[in-house]
């Protein structure tokens, strides 16, 4: 009778190892699936487990309490292991309360028990271990149990995102590159199976294809897949750059032509004029940006050159930079970072967008939206002793500014403007107001929207890249 006494107090014992390694587990696992905006979520998985697993452990202190024990060293294991038991329903029941701080401490439960109560954890599976030595018992086959009360929150984070957002991305990481549908959160993985295993330089998007460059050499990648396309070149300076309209320009040898999305050149070489700068500045479908006779870095010519006609325009950009294309409007930042100049390569003419006052840009680039709606950009005070820096949206049809209250980086915009696609991890410089998230840094924003909201998408703390298909 008292060996089966023992027997019994081991499974109480490993019942409620098994319950422990249930709670942590699921802790765990949803910790690694968080992502911006799931911080509530976790809080409440916390919160159910902790509560459900106090309530196991009290049935199982009281079953202890009230079992017989025939002999005296089963008394005193016993004895143990209600008083283990119940410090530990205890100190689950006080985490209940304590788990909102996990908003502040970072993604990641930490024990909820305390010094004492592990040291009577460790005195009770101590005496367990004696008595089962002492008796020559054998360890009892325990089926494995779980806690169920976090089911509907652990399925929450299985959706990729919220709510369905009407958004199609291409994701390269590693060197499996998957294509997203955000409605129905269905993806096609390694969609190219044979992509080179060294990223790209630069990855940009040509209508559904994808444009990557190389140290010597160009691709087009198909999301349709399921291969690489080689595109041409004659000359090591030659390149490729989309032209906001779907296409793209192949510039080599001082010559210019314009290819589609399957790699077939559209339309006759064009030469490059006398003087004008060869770089991949940036180019519309009519017209490319360029320097027309610069001696000076530091005082560029800027001129639009429209190849169909030979037109070369002068336009007022007297600090040299990176434009930025949006259908038929170029975008580059003003001399005192405060402001966007659009320059509608159709019209010729140029607009001003600018920050709100006392706001100047923090050294990243801005991100246009491809139907030239919406910008995006990070920005902070003028004033050098202040290093808050914020996500601005501002609307080029209506002049208004959104601040987000958040340093998250903007990565690009959705085919139609509408999704701003974030890394709530910012640029690595700048902090965010969201905690990092290492397994799933992605997060989208559209207006009306409080604050960005998280996409699901383990990145595996690997260096991606991100792309909006139409």
């Amino acid at each position: 009778m008292a060996n089966r006494a023992a027997d019994w107090l081991q499974r109480q014992w490993r019942i409620a190892g098994s319950y422990e390694a249930s709670r942590t587990d699921i802790e765990l696992t949803a910790s690694e699936q968080l992502a911006a905006g799931d911080m509530p979520i976790l809080i409440r998985i916390v919160q159910k487990l902790d509560r459900e697993e106090a309530g196991k452990l009290t049935q199982l202190a009281a079953a202890v309490q009230h079992h017989r024990r025939w002999e005296s060293n089963i008394d005193s294991a016993a004895d143990a292991v209600h008083r283990a038991f119940l410090a530990e329903a205890h100190d689950l029941r006080a985490d209940i309360a304590d788990a909102p701080k996990l908003g502040l401490t970072g993604p990641y439960a930490e024990s909820p028990y305390s010094a004492h109560t592990e040291i009577l954890v460790e005195r009770a599976g101590e005496q367990v271990q004696s008595l089962v030595h002492a008796r020559h018992l054998k360890v009892p086959k325990v089926h494995p149990v779980s806690l169920s009360s976090a089911h509907s929150d652990i399925d929450d984070l299985k959706r990729v995102t919220e709510q369905p957002v009407d958004v199609r991305l291409a994701v390269l990481h590693g060197s499996q590159l998957d294509v997203w549908d955000l409605r129905t959160g269905r993806v096609r993985r390694n969609v190219i199976p044979t992509l080179p295993v060294d990223a790209p330089n630069a990855l940009s998007g040509v209508g559904t294809t994808l444009l990557a460059q190389f140290d010597g050499n160009w691709q087009l990648w198909p999301t349709s897949g399921p291969r690489a396309i080689s595109l041409p070149t004659e000359s090591p300076n030659s390149f490729y750059q989309a032209d906001g309209a779907g296409g793209m320009w192949r510039t080599d040898a001082g010559r210019i032509r314009r290819y589609d999305t399957t790699g077939h050149p559209i339309g006759p070489w064009r030469r490059y004029p006398t003087g004008l700068e060869v770089d991949p500045l940036g180019a519309t479908k009519a017209a490319i940006a360029s320097n027309l006779g610069a001696l000076d870095f530091n005082e560029p010519h800027a001129v639009l050159w429209y190849p169909d006609s030979g037109r070369i325009v002068a336009f007022n950009n007297p600090c040299f930079g990176t434009y930025h294309v949006a259908q038929r409007i170029l975008a580059f930042i003003s001399c005192d970072q405060a402001g966007i100049h659009l320059l509608d390569t159709a019209t010729g003419r140029t607009h001003t967008v600018h920050l709100p006052r006392g706001l100047m840009m923090d050294g990243s680039e801005p991100v246009l939206a491809p139907d030239g709606s919406k910008l995006a950009v990070v920005a902070g005070p003028r004033r050098g002793d202040v290093e808050a820096t914020s996500l601005y949206v501002m609307d080029l049809k209506t002049a208004a500014v959104t601040n987000l209250h958040t340093a998250a980086a903007p990565i690009t915009w959705s085919a139609d403007g509408s999704v701003l696609l974030l890394n709530i991890n910012g640029d690595g410089v700048s902090p965010t107001s969201q905690p990092p998230s290492a397994n799933a840094p992605l997060a989208y924003w559209k207006p009306g929207m409080s604050a960005p909201a998280g996409i699901r998408i383990n990145l595996a703390n690997d260096v991606f890249s991100l792309v909006a298909l139409p």
